[in-house]
């Protein structure tokens, strides 16, 4: 039977699909993606989403892990910079860290302590962008090619009552 690897990683546009036997190793599916991304297989770690260690990719994909997005990347962690208010805060995320994790630590206790009366407005955008990024998408998709700094800004989006 086939299963449905999802993957994304640096340099891909969106999500790919890729298909593998269910007991072939994760490694075939890193072949696949290396392929398109350009690269030796050997040169990528492999995330589940929001998981801080890389997969053991000689092992099957577990059941519990088929339809979560895999991410492949050429580094183990992401030094994040997060700009608010002339301020900055750092940390080191997994490059499979979703943009909302980050948020949700970058307006907590350990980032900018931000007011729970306005952290609901709270995005992260690119410096200089005006448009925030996708909550769901991985930090690895920003981070410059086979790099492992990635710069954001916090912004305050729009206010749920109308007002700016």
């Amino acid at each position: 039977m086939q299963i449905d690897v999802l993957v994304d990683g640096e340099g891909l546009p969106e999500i790919e699909v890729i298909q593998i036997s269910e007991d072939a190793p994760l490694a075939q599916a890193v072949e696949a993606i290396a392929e398109r991304m350009g690269g030796e297989p050997s040169a990528y770690l492999v995330f589940v989403e929001n998981e801080d260690e890389p997969c053991d990719t000689s092992l099957p994909v577990p059941a519990h892990q088929r339809r979560r997005v895999h991410h492949v990347h050429h580094h183990r962690r992401i030094d994040v910079k997060v700009g608010y208010a002339g301020e900055e805060a750092k940390r080191a995320f997994s490059p499979s860290t979703t943009i909302r994790r980050v948020l949700d630590w970058a307006i907590g206790p350990d980032g900018f302590k931000i007011d729970p009366a306005f952290a609901a407005e709270m995005r992260l955008a690119l410096p200089g962008a005006q448009d925030p990024l996708p909550n769901s998408a991985h930090i690895g998709c920003f981070a410059k090619e086979h790099g492992n700094e990635l710069e954001l800004a916090l912004l305050r989006g729009v206010i749920p009552n109308g007002r700016g």
